[in-house]
């Protein structure tokens, strides 16, 4: 895990940075950098279909 990575998994699991979020009604959430590669994925094949379903696609 290189450096930034570590340190920003370690901040977002510092209690206050939690108490923080909750405090904003935001909910916590973690991925690593390759499943949050999948999911920025998934979403875009999503929001690209449902846009075309829509209409709305330039």
């Amino acid at each position: 895990m290189d450096v930034l990575a570590k340190a920003a998994k370690e901040t977002a699991e510092e209690p206050a940075f939690q108490d923080a979020l909750q405090k904003l009604n935001l909910n916590y959430a973690w991925l690593d950098a390759a499943s949050f590669q999948t999911q920025i994925s998934e979403q875009e094949k999503y929001f690209d279909e449902l846009l075309t379903r829509l209409s709305l696609k330039k």
